[in-house]
């Protein structure tokens, strides 16, 4: 079985880098970013996955191991190379809500053991993928990196919190670090069963692919900020390959509406598919913002990364997967 043809272009970035070390491997932007160093040719590129059988079957000619990340003797056996660590394994917003000190347990205190066992091994640079939540509920039209840090959610006051930790491990140690607070990305999930399918770009495009008709809790009407997952790999490439330092928002300029989400979805899965699909939306309503809201990525592209900045052509690739060419 290939590998999927996934929708960009990208020069290879281990030109410059012998190694690349992926964690959370069988999650949705972990998988996308190790399929696409993969069909890149980039052989030296290794992947951590809780089940070396589950994600076999979806991350075929990948190289794989299987680790603990709360556990120092499983991290101790690692004997992988690693010039650059890509830092996504964490838990999700459901989990750390109900289990906020086993989410400790995994995100900070893991990540810590994580990067001393990789340091014995030559480690140069992380790229860790954090979250736009920890900005929290915007208070001003434009979110820059300097704007401050007010995370609402037990999920976001961790990833801050391993922000903290890491920027002091990778100080300490004089190695680089870049930080990349992602919005809420949208696109094909390689794992069929992937619990990133209930994320709401694409819950939305797995149930129009089901059966034609997709019933959401809310009105339509909340405000989120959407990127591609494509442009999320593009820049996690681009970071491994020019490794900038310090901390950098990744998103799209511009929020957007659930029901726009959703019109942009239904043009897609209508020039794909030829078929419409229909939507049902709920009672919960979320008040809106009361102001626009510009999320400034003008830092990350100064470092000479091009984002595409449409949903449409990710879309357009998650419906092909779900529904066929």
């Amino acid at each position: 079985m290939s590998s999927p043809k996934l929708p960009f272009t990208q020069k290879n970035p281990l030109q410059q880098v012998s190694s690349v070390f992926v964690t959370g491997a069988g999650g949705f932007l972990g998988s996308r970013t190790l399929l696409a160093l993969h069909s890149l040719g980039s052989h030296a590129a290794t992947g951590m996955v809780r089940s070396l059988a589950k994600a076999q079957g979806f991350l075929p000619g990948a190289v794989l191991i299987s680790a603990d990340m709360i556990s120092p003797s499983s991290l101790s056996r690692l004997e992988v190379p690693c010039d650059v660590l890509v830092h996504l394994a964490a838990t999700s917003h459901a989990f750390c809500r109900s289990h906020p000190t086993e989410s400790a347990q995994i995100n900070i205190a893991g990540t810590e053991h994580l990067i001393t066992r990789l340091l014995t091994g030559g480690l140069k640079h992380v790229v860790f993928v954090s979250t736009i939540h920890v900005y929290g509920t915007p208070e001003q039209p434009l979110i820059t990196e300097s704007s401050p840090t007010k995370p609402a959610s037990e999920y976001a006051a961790q990833r801050l919190a391993t922000e903290e930790l890491l920027a002091k491990l990778c100080e300490k140690a004089g190695i680089g670090y870049t930080i990349l607070r992602l919005s809420n990305a949208v696109g094909w999930v390689p794992n069929p069963e992937g619990e990133s399918w209930n994320l709401i770009g694409n819950f939305i495009c797995r149930e129009a692919a089901r059966s034609g008709h997709v019933r959401l809790n809310g009105d339509g009407e909340q405000e989120r900020n959407f990127i591609g997952a494509s442009d999320v790999v593009k820049a996690i490439l681009h970071c491994i390959d020019t490794q900038p330092r310090g901390v950098f928002n990744l998103g799209s300029p511009h929020y957007l509406r659930v029901a726009d989400l959703v019109r942009l979805a239904q043009e897609s899965f209508m020039t794909r598919t030829g078929r419409a699909f229909t939507v049902e939306f709920g009672a919960q309503h979320e008040p809106p913002l009361p102001f626009p809201v510009t999320y400034d990525t003008a830092k990350l592209r100064a470092t000479g990364i091009n984002l595409n900045d449409s949903l449409s052509p990710e879309l357009d690739f998650t419906f092909t997967k779900l529904c066929g060419p």
